[in-house]
């Protein structure tokens, strides 16, 4: 998904700057990228949450930023807090890209993507969710509805 010679730059603390490609997100790709990759994600048809159905998804370079909320959180509370902000919330392809030209964040800590849920019968209502252990790097699927550890940044983009 990143194109090539594209590059990817930190603008603020917090800030980053990447090239995001919006094609249909190849599994064997993945697993090529991340130590661990969910196999529902073969199968995963995502759908954009109300605040993103309207953004084009247009290849070009767009600036995230993480909303941390320093508390254990339910998706509810989290979009809340990215709305506050004047942001939406991150999609699948979106997150990809993301960590795909910044590795090493999600070693640092969890990022969830809440723009976009799969919809299918391996994993209804599920969002996309980077996270890196004992120094390898994974992408899976959780529940919309799950409960968000204190230490969850949820990636966020100014439209």
């Amino acid at each position: 998904m990143d194109p090539e010679g594209a590059k990817a730059s930190v603008s603020q603390p917090d800030k980053f700057v990447v090239s995001v490609v919006y094609g249909k997100i190849n599994y064997d790709d993945l697993k090529s990228s991340y130590e661990r990759v969910d196999e529902k994600l073969q199968s995963a048809e995502f759908e954009l949450i109300g605040p993103c159905k309207k953004i084009g998804q247009q290849a070009g370079k767009i600036e995230f930023q993480y909303v941390h909320l320093k508390k254990t959180a339910t998706t509810e509370e989290a979009l809340a807090e990215i709305k506050k902000r004047g942001l939406c919330p991150a999609i699948d392809k979106e997150l990809v890209s993301f960590t795909q030209q910044f590795p090493e964040e999600q070693k640092k800590f969890p990022i969830v993507a809440l723009g976009s849920i799969a919809k299918n019968g391996h994993c209804d209502n599920c969002v996309a969710h980077k996270h890196g252990k004992d120094g390898k790097r994974a992408l899976i699927l959780a529940r919309s509805d799950s409960v968000w550890l204190e230490s969850c940044r949820f990636l966020a983009v100014k439209r």
